[in-house]
């Protein structure tokens, strides 16, 4: 998120303009961004409390996946209007056990994976420039994120 207009300007400079070519020749169906952001729990996984992390999500979870004690996973999609028309969004978010990276013991992970897509045929795709287009889809994502994560784990991914 931090790091989103310096993508931009390289691919401002480096590949819109062979984007801008391509599209001359081919017939652009979709475009879409996804985030896929990993949060690493300290302590014991059964004590990794989703709400710790998430907005509101105690209010869609089994009990015993609130509370930590299972792993669980939670779907959400929908399609609404941007500045370059129907939007579909959809966002995953998972609890899950892996192996800790640097001493290969247990821990319990949330993942969550935000997605903005626009589909020709909701969409301007073959009239919006490129650049348009990935900063439309990069808001939607971002607001999501934004409204999906609790306020004090933003700084931890750039947002303040």
């Amino acid at each position: 998120y931090r790091r989103w207009e310096t993508f931009m300007q390289r691919f401002d400079r480096v590949v819109a303009p062979v984007v801008a070519l391509g599209v001359q020749s081919l017939d652009v169906d979709l475009v879409s961004i996804e985030y896929f952001d990993r949060f690493l729990f300290d302590g014991p996984r059964q004590k990794a409390l989703p709400a710790a992390l998430l907005v509101g999500i105690n209010n869609i979870l089994h009990p015993d996946a609130a509370s930590g004690r299972t792993m669980w996973h939670y779907h959400r999609g929908w399609f609404e209007q941007s500045g370059v028309g129907d939007v579909l969004v959809n966002q995953n978010i998972d609890a899950v056990d892996t192996a800790q990276p640097e001493t290969g013991e247990p821990v319990r992970t949330i993942n969550l994976l935000t997605k903005a897509e626009a589909r020709s045929a909701n969409c301007n795709v073959d009239s919006t420039p490129i650049v348009d287009l990935l900063d439309s889809l990069h808001e939607v994502t971002k607001r999501y994120f934004v409204q999906a994560v609790q306020p004090s784990m933003l700084n931890s991914v750039g947002i303040q």
